[in-house]
């Protein structure tokens, strides 16, 4: 990674329960769903210190709401830069079993960082009655993905889906469509997913992208850009 941020992470509420935590150094992001008595978080990008400033950052918000679940959608550094800080904090990794054999170098202690590391093969829910967020997989022998797994996350309530770098929409024109979109598309369409927002996590507006896109905007990048 770049060097860390050097302005404090800001906050969002985009829609109620979801929130979206942004690094405007960094062109990044992460979205924290709000539950009852806890938080979990999409996403914790960059590196140690940038992980440290956003638990910092969420305790002040959410005192009484500890961070108790991470997910990232894949094994690179916008997605996931620190294992250390979350494990010192407590939270629980959901990752797969691939991605956490790419990911175990973050950690200083990567035996301290297996303990606090869930593995999901499949889809995974958490939901409490206030909210509720399922992880799906993609793997690679089905989908033309950037890794050989990708976690997606979804929000039922609002409709929206943390799709990673899966899908980026600059803001005034459309790009060659790759296989991402191509297989983001398909995955939607195969597990009929009611999904309007897609989230992603690798750009904003101040590097020329859409901050959140709308699943119009895939349709049309797929009917509209250049093969």
């Amino acid at each position: 990674p770049a060097a860390s941020a050097a302005t404090p992470p800001r906050m969002e509420t985009r829609w109620p329960g979801v929130h979206v935590v942004w690094y405007d150094d960094l062109n990044l992001k992460s979205v924290v769903a709000e539950f009852d008595t806890f938080l979990a978080v999409v996403e914790v990008p960059h590196d140690d210190a940038t992980v440290r400033a956003l638990l910092a950052f969420l305790r002040e918000k959410f005192p009484a709401k500890p961070v108790r679940f991470a997910f990232h959608t894949h094994h690179h550094d916008h997605s996931i830069g620190a294992l250390d800080p979350l494990a010192a904090a407590g939270v629980t990794v959901v990752t797969t079993a691939w991605n956490l054999d790419q990911i175990r170098g973050l950690a200083g202690n990567p035996a301290g960082a297996d303990a606090n590391v869930l593995e999901i093969g499949g889809s995974f829910e958490i939901s409490d009655g206030t909210n509720t967020l399922r992880a799906h997989v993609l793997k690679k022998d089905r989908y033309e993905i950037p890794t050989d797994e990708y976690i997606v996350v979804e929000f039922p309530g609002p409709k929206a889906l943390v799709s990673g770098c899966l899908f980026n929409k600059p803001l005034t024109y459309f790009e060659v469509v790759n296989t991402r979109k191509t297989s983001l598309a398909a995955f939607l369409a195969d597990r009929k997913l009611d999904v309007a927002w897609l989230v992603p996590t690798n750009s904003t507006k101040g590097s020329g992208f859409e901050d959140v896109c709308s699943r119009e905007m895939l349709a049309e990048t797929l009917e509209k850009a250049k093969v």
